[in-house]
């Protein structure tokens, strides 16, 4: 059975760097290999301009480690399929980065995103079905699946 693979939102990525919540254990258990997490240019440009915003908090030479890590053991993907579903449509890029590289998740706390879900927490994308989970329902996921959750 292969790994999960998972889309991080970025408010995910910035609430793993900086808290000790649902958000950081997904965060280590991503880059513990737990899942696979799956990336666009788009998507890893927003991370980067994230983590240089002055008005976070976490070191950044650790934050920057955590990026590098992140890209080293990602999916990368060049999405050929663009959706329109969101109101704000930089939330798109991660339904788009997540059709194009099968993920099977997408990880948020974005309401909007997470209001597109259907029963059981999913949308369908065309032919493939993505699941919009929170960072607590992930870790449930990833429990389910036997991953070590940190």
């Amino acid at each position: 059975m292969r790994p999960l693979r998972v889309v991080l939102d970025t408010c995910v990525l910035i609430s793993g760097l900086t808290g000790y919540g649902a958000s950081n254990r997904v965060l280590e258990a991503v880059l513990a290999g737990s899942a696979v997490p799956v990336v666009s240019r788009e998507v890893f440009r927003e991370y980067v301009v994230a983590v240089l915003h002055p008005a976070l908090e976490p070191a950044l030479l650790d934050a920057l480690a955590v990026l590098d890590k992140l890209w080293r053991s990602a999916v990368k993907v060049e999405p050929i399929v663009a959706f329109r579903l969101c109101r704000d449509p930089r939330d798109d890029r991660f339904l788009e980065a997540a059709y194009a590289g099968g993920a099977d998740h997408v990880v948020t706390f974005d309401r909007e995103l997470l209001s597109l879900r259907g029963p059981g927490r999913v949308l369908r994308l065309y032919d493939r079905v993505v699941g919009l989970l929170t960072p607590t329902e992930f870790l449930r996921e990833l429990r389910a699946s036997g991953e070590p959750t940190s």
